[in-house]
């Protein structure tokens, strides 16, 4: 991010996209996403885009009985794989990064992390 915080890089365009959700991560498992040293996951455009043509072939049935996806992930999954990846040639990046950590758990962090420097001052 630039000094202004405004997410744009020094390319003129986005520095990255991360990703969080139990969508973004059930994808990531579909499409075998690799993770890096500090255990983010790293989902390459490519696999999304592989892992949306194998959804598009089975029924709602088939992703839950083949794929072992409960019914309220199988009903949306397809969905969410199309918008992460228009997201994804739209910020013109190759790799979505995926913390496994939603945004729920990184305010309580900040929060912990502010009480903690708040209480020793």
């Amino acid at each position: 991010m630039d000094s202004r915080g405004s997410g744009w890089g020094e390319r003129g365009g986005f520095a990255g996209f991360i990703a969080t959700g139990l969508s973004i991560e059930a994808l990531a498992k579909l499409a075998a996403a690799t993770s890096d040293e500090n255990d983010v996951g790293l989902l390459p455009v490519e696999s999304l885009r592989s892992a949306i043509d194998l959804l598009s072939r089975l029924s709602f049935s088939e992703r839950v009985e083949t794929l072992g996806l409960k019914e309220d992930r199988a009903d949306v999954i397809l969905p969410a794989a199309l918008v992460y990846h228009r997201l994804a040639e739209l910020a013109n990046v190759e790799t979505i990064l995926i913390p496994g950590t939603g945004v729920a758990e990184g305010i309580l962090l900040d929060l912990v992390q502010d009480l903690t420097a708040w209480s020793s001052s």
